[in-house]
C-alpha cells in the first residue's frame, strides 16, 4: 500500500505522473494488482454483512415467526396463510404463501429476501434474483429442511467467504486490466495526433497509476454507502481529464529512452 501512498502525493503535478511511462511493465501490473485490493475491500464487506448478519436473521424469523409449511409442486403451503413482514435496518423478510408478488413496497436499497407462493425472491442493491419453486419439482421441503440448510451455510461460512472473497478480487482485477487497457489506446491515438512518441507498454503504465484517483474516491464513496448517479461517467472524465494533463507535459517528437 506505500505505492498506493506515495503515488498519492505525487498527484499535484502531471509532470510527476508522466514519468511513470518510464518504469518496468511488472512494476505497473503489481501496482493495478494492490489497487484491486482496495477496490475490493467494500464488496467484501458487503458480501461478509449480508450472509453473517441478515441472511442468519432470516434464519431467527423462520424459526420464531413463520408457521410450518411446505414446498411441493411448485408451489409453497403454509398452516397458516397470513401474510408476514418483518423489517430491520435495512432489511425486510416477506412471507405470503398466497401471493405471487411483494403486497407492500419496499425501499429500493434494501435487502430483501421473501418466500411468495410460487418462488424465493431475494433482492440485494436492487438486483433482483427469483428462485422458482418449479425448479424444485419432485423434491419436497419443509420448514425444518429451510433451517437446516442455514445451520449448514454457517457451518460453511468461512470457506464460503475465503471462496467470495477469491473470486471478487479476480473479477476486479479483470475489470481494472480491461479498464487500463482501454484507456491505454486511447492514450495512443491522442499522442499520436498531438505528435507525442508513446509505447502502448509507457501509457498502460501511466493509466495504471492514473486511475488511483478514481479508485480511491470511489472506495471512500462505497466505504460511506454513499450512491453517485452515472457513476461510470464520471469515472471515465475523471480518468480522461488526467490523460489530458498528462498529455500535455510529455514533450513532442521526442522518443523516451
Amino acid at each position: 500500500m506505500s505505492m498506493i501512498v506515495q503515488f498519492i502525493k505525487s498527484l499535484y503535478s502531471s509532470n510527476d505522473m508522466a514519468l511513470y511511462r518510464f518504469q518496468p511493465l511488472r512494476r505497473g501490473i503489481t501496482y493495478l494488482l494492490l489497487l484491486s485490493i482496495l477496490t475490493s475491500i467494500p464488496s467484501i464487506i458487503q458480501f461478509h454483512h449480508i450472509v453473517d448478519e441478515e441472511f442468519m436473521e432470516v434464519q431467527e424469523m423462520i424459526q420464531q415467526k413463520v408457521p410450518e409449511f411446505s414446498i411441493s409442486n411448485g408451489e409453497l403451503k403454509a398452516q397458516n396463510n397470513t401474510p408476514i413482514i418483518e423489517e430491520r435496518v435495512n432489511f425486510t423478510f416477506v412471507f405470503d404463501p398466497l401471493s405471487t408478488k411483494l403486497i407492500a413496497p419496499v425501499d429500493g436499497e434494501n435487502v430483501v429476501v421473501g418466500l411468495l407462493k410460487d418462488k424465493m425472491l431475494v433482492r440485494i442493491s436492487n438486483q433482483e434474483e427469483v428462485i422458482p419453486f418449479k425448479a424444485l419439482e419432485g423434491t419436497s421441503i419443509s420448514k425444518e429442511d429451510v433451517l437446516g440448510f442455514f445451520t449448514n451455510l454457517e457451518k460453511m461460512y468461512p470457506m464460503l467467504l475465503g471462496i467470495m472473497t477469491g473470486i471478487i478480487y479476480i473479477t476486479t482485477c479483470f475489470a481494472k486490466f480491461i479498464t487500463v487497457t482501454f484507456f491505454a489506446s486511447l492514450v495512443l491515438l491522442f499522442s499520436k495526433s498531438w505528435r507525442q512518441r508513446l509505447s502502448f507498454k509507457q501509457s498502460w503504465n501511466m493509466l495504471a497509476h492514473i486511475v488511483t484517483i478514481p479508485t480511491v474516491f470511489f472506495f471512500i464513496v462505497d466505504m460511506l454507502h454513499i450512491s453517485i448517479p452515472f457513476d461510470v461517467l464520471l469515472q471515465s472524465f475523471v480518468i480522461l481529464t488526467l490523460i489530458f494533463l498528462v498529455l500535455r507535459d510529455i514533450p513532442s517528437q521526442q522518443k523516451d529512452k
